[in-house]
C-alpha cells in the first residue's frame, strides 16, 4: 500500500470482504442479471481501487462509471425478474 495509506489496510479489507460477500450471494441466487450486475459491481471497484491505490488507469473515470452504472442497472433489473415479483404487482399485498 502507498506510504501513509497504512491506517486503511483494516478498513479496505472489511470492505473487500464485504464486496466478496456481495457477489458470492447474488451468484448463488441463479439471477443472470444479478449475477452480472455483482461481476461489473466487482470490476468498478477493482479498476478505482487500482487507480487510487496502485498505479494511474487511463481513462479511468470511464470505465469506473459505465462498469458501475451498468452494475446498478442490472442489480435493478434483477428484482423485476424475482421468481416472487408478480406478488408484489398485485394490488393485494400488504406489508
Amino acid at each position: 500500500m502507498a506510504e501513509g495509506n497504512d491506517t486503511l489496510v483494516v478498513p479496505v479489507i472489511a470492505y473487500i470482504l464485504t464486496i466478496a460477500q456481495m457477489a458470492i450471494s447474488a451468484l448463488l441466487t441463479g439471477n443472470i442479471f444479478a449475477a452480472a450486475g455483482s461481476i461489473l459491481f466487482v470490476i468498478s471497484d477493482s479498476i478505482l481501487s487500482w487507480n487510487m491505490f496502485i498505479s494511474s488507469i487511463a481513462f479511468s473515470d470511464v470505465f469506473i462509471m459505465t462498469t458501475y452504472y451498468f452494475a446498478q442497472f442490472l442489480i435493478a433489473s434483477s428484482l423485476s425478474f424475482h421468481k416472487d415479483a408478480e406478488i408484489y404487482a398485485t394490488t393485494d399485498f400488504i406489508l
